[in-house]
């Protein structure tokens, strides 16, 4: 089967899941539920660690600003210097010593996940420092990024169909 078959085939599962998920939520006050939405239908953010100028206290503070806020979660995504090697350092930064996927980097994740547990917000974590994963000298183009493709073809419900969703 090709990539962009397996993609396909993916995406139009989740999103089934999804449209049946939807359609089976209880009808409530759309104004209401849109004034005040439930955590599963709050925003959640790509929250991007500038460097190594991270610490505790600030990771809180931002945390709770983004409760505040309504988010009703993060990716965190690390970037710049905390990546060895970098080419730039981001100047004046009071935690030079912290280096993604060390020991301190560490801490500061577990801090980050104690206090999203604390404030109700759902965590999760970008796949590496940095958008190496999108390319780089490394990525050969045949592991490179893919295009994903879609097709349509429009048939009556209950009748057998026989043929092909590829493109035309």
């Amino acid at each position: 089967m090709k990539f962009h078959s397996l993609i396909s085939i993916s995406v139009f599962v989740i999103c089934a899941v999804v449209v049946f998920t939807v359609s089976k939520a209880p009808a409530g006050n759309i104004e209401e539920d849109f004034l005040t939405p439930p955590d599963s239908g709050r925003p959640r953010t790509l929250w991007m660690w500038m460097g190594s100028n991270i610490n505790k206290q600030a990771i809180t503070q931002e945390l709770e600003a983004m409760k505040e806020s309504g988010l009703g979660g993060v990716t965190m995504f690390s970037l710049s210097d905390t990546c060895t090697p970098w080419a730039g350092n981001i100047g004046n930064s009071p935690t030079l010593q912290i280096i993604a996927f060390r020991e301190q980097w560490w801490q500061l994740v577990r801090h980050t996940a104690e206090e999203c547990k604390r404030l109700g917000l759902e965590f999760g974590m970008h796949n590496c420092p940095g958008y190496e994963s999108s390319g780089g000298p490394w990525v050969t183009p045949e592991l490179s990024m893919q295009q994903i493709i879609w097709s349509q073809k429009k048939v009556k419900g209950l009748q057998k169909f026989s043929g092909s969703i590829e493109n035309d």
